[in-house]
């Protein structure tokens, strides 16, 4: 038996606002891991105090949330917390990063295959770089660490690229961060040089596609920062030069917009 155990305790301290609510493709951030998982075996959510409201979300997904109530342990603490409350019949775990919303179940499918073949511990690789899913074996759950951020990085594993599923695997710990992540998903540069409606309606008269950086409103102390522009506004002047556009991620007023 195979479990899942997804990691969502961070502070977003960085991040400036509850991170694994923040929008991706309409949909809160953390929903794309749990979506990622293996439909058989236990799930596990590992959650702080102010993420517990979305237990809700998680129980829909087949998660049991465990609070880790030191997240600043690091994500080493969540993952002895996670595999703690797995049943004995347990052989692995896949380790999921509920800021990642970049892997599909295509990665998780690959790596559990390599875990399946080789019979020992497995990681995603992109490009030759480690990154994440991992599935761990139970054999090495005593090894790994109480406390810090590498949780399971001193394992050795099993590397399966799979820079050919997905550009890269990325976690979020700004909203930078997820914005750049939006713009790298499409194979594209975040446009954030386009500082006036002049030169949004230049861009879009040039046929390629690319992801926006705009906000809906104006910072309250300053001009300076991504264009200021509505949605809704944004639509309107995609759809005359023929384009469309999709609204990808979200934070607060801050968005990321495909326009194709």
């Amino acid at each position: 038996m195979i479990a899942t155990v997804v990691l969502a305790a961070g502070s977003s301290t960085r991040f400036g606002s509850p991170k694994l609510l923040a929008e991706w493709w309409g949909r809160p951030l953390v929903e794309w891991a749990l979506e990622a998982a293996p439909p058989l075996g236990p799930r596990v959510a590992v959650a702080r105090r102010e993420t517990l409201r979305l237990r809700p979300l998680f129980a829909a997904h087949g998660f049991a949330v465990v609070r880790n109530p030191r997240p600043s342990s690091g994500l080493a603490s969540s993952l002895r917390i996670g595999l703690a409350t797995l049943p004995a019949e347990v052989e692995a775990a896949l380790v999921l990063l509920g800021d990642s919303p970049v892997v599909p179940p295509s990665v998780v499918e690959r790596v559990l295959t390599a875990y399946r073949r080789e019979s020992r511990a497995a990681a995603a690789a992109y490009e030759g770089q480690r990154g994440h899913p991992a599935i761990l074996p139970r054999a090495v759950w005593d090894d790994l660490p109480r406390t810090g951020d590498r949780a399971g990085a001193d394992v050795d594993v099993e590397l399966v690229e799979c820079g050919d599923l997905v550009v890269g695997s990325m976690d979020v710990d700004t909203p930078d961060d997820l914005f750049a992540v939006a713009a790298r998903r499409f194979g594209s540069l975040l446009s954030e040089e386009i500082g006036d409606v002049g030169a949004l309606e230049t861009r879009l008269a040039d046929e390629a596609p690319f992801v926006l950086r705009a906000r809906e409103q104006a910072p309250a102390d300053s001009g300076a920062g991504p264009l200021v522009l509505g949605v809704l506004q944004l639509r309107e002047r995609a759809l005359a030069h023929g384009r469309m556009i999709q609204v990808v991620a979200r934070v607060g007023d801050d968005y990321a917009a495909l326009v194709g």
